[in-house]
């Protein structure tokens, strides 16, 4: 099961019992979510005074405030690609994300450091300690699992099973052909070996002729945004997302389909001090269900009227999701004439306009 507060309280609190914390160059956080305890407040007690990686805007922004006096960078390298002497990383979902985080900071270790790793067993973190030679269990606490590699471990596919991940290319990007562009997204970033339904669905309802400018919220690994501006030359793209590997994927999606002049992507957490200097004519978004592997709907709940206040009079708000997660009563609250303009077995796709006179009246779905 996912660990609760109080079970990683129970783990961060015994963590210095199991690991040298006080040898510790670096500690990564992935998925960290808000409402866990800081690790930091067991860490630096314990002689923590390494770089703190994030690979999400969010978590970089809270530790920033929370810790001037530390070194807290932005990254989807576990490192930074900087040298390291023992590591303290938090896995990620998915099995070809945490392999290769995995791989990328072992190869970061010195000759005497080691690798230590904690998560779930939602997380993958078994797997990890049985693909992995000499991976030695530490601990197991308030289910969480902590394990350290040496510098020399190597991964070992199951037996019988062979390596089934997709290739990728010199920079760490797999690259597929989706909705009329070329995409290049690395493992981690949601739906990153094909074009996800819910997306596909997105994209057959919105109108023919879009212009002005446009928002792709939690943009992933660009399909939407890039799909749109290569439909629509005359649309002025904007693409935003809190994970660092999907705003990287993005940039180099504009790179791939020659959209420089109609793209561009921006790392933040829900609407910013970016977004807000910033109007639209329309927003789109597949939004997030899950942080890592636990669900969180709170960004979507935060983001819908943030961004509704950025809509220019008369624009549109369009958004997918589960047809059992009803979004569109979360958009009846800041927005006119909501309905369902597509609803498949899966999914529905929600549409919303900001009314141009004061007084308006709502129809909720």
């Amino acid at each position: 099961m996912r660990p609760n507060v109080r079970g990683m309280e129970r783990f961060l609190r015994r963590l210095a019992d199991d690991c040298p914390i006080g040898q510790l160059s670096h500690l990564y956080l992935s998925h960290w979510p808000a409402d866990f305890p800081s690790p930091l407040d067991h860490l630096i007690p314990s002689g923590f005074n390494g770089t703190v990686v994030a690979g999400r805007v969010s978590i970089t922004k809270r530790f920033r405030q929370q810790y001037p006096s530390l070194t807290i960078q932005l990254h989807d390298h576990p490192t930074a690609h900087t040298p390291a002497n023992h590591i303290l990383l938090e896995l990620p979902p998915g099995r070809e994300a945490a392999r290769s985080l995995v791989e990328s900071a072992l190869a970061s270790l010195g000759q005497t450091g080691r690798l230590w790793i904690f998560g779930s067993r939602e997380s993958g973190i078994e797997g990890i300690g049985k693909r992995f030679s000499e991976a030695a269990t530490e601990t197991y606490r308030g289910h969480v699992r902590l394990l350290s590699l040496g510098r020399e471990s190597v991964f070992t596919p199951a037996p019988g099973k062979p390596v089934s991940a997709p290739a990728l290319d010199d920079e760490g990007f797999h690259r597929i052909q989706a909705a009329g562009v070329e995409l290049a997204s690395r493992p981690g970033v949601f739906s990153w070996q094909e074009l996800d339904p819910a997306s596909r669905l997105l994209l057959e309802s919105l109108p023919e002729n879009l212009t002005g400018q446009l928002l792709d919220w939690g943009c992933g690994s660009g399909v939407l945004g890039l799909s749109l501006a290569r439909r629509h030359p005359g649309l002025q793209v904007v693409m935003s997302d809190d994970q660092i590997s999907a705003v990287r994927s993005c940039e180099r999606g504009i790179q791939l389909n020659g959209l420089e002049r109609s793209c561009r992507v921006i790392a933040e957490d829900g609407v910013g001090h970016l977004l807000e200097g910033m109007t639209f004519s329309h927003i789109l978004a597949n939004p997030p269900r899950h942080r890592g592997e636990a669900p969180d709907q709170s960004a979507t709940q935060q983001f819908i009227p943030a961004a509704a206040k950025r809509l220019q009079p008369g624009g549109g708000m369009w958004l997918v999701g589960n047809r059992f997660w009803d979004l569109g009563w979360m958009m009846a609250d800041c927005l006119d004439q909501v309905e369902v303009v597509a609803d498949t077995e899966g999914f529905r796709v929600w549409r919303g306009v900001k009314g141009r006179a004061a007084s308006r009246s709502r129809k909720k779905s």
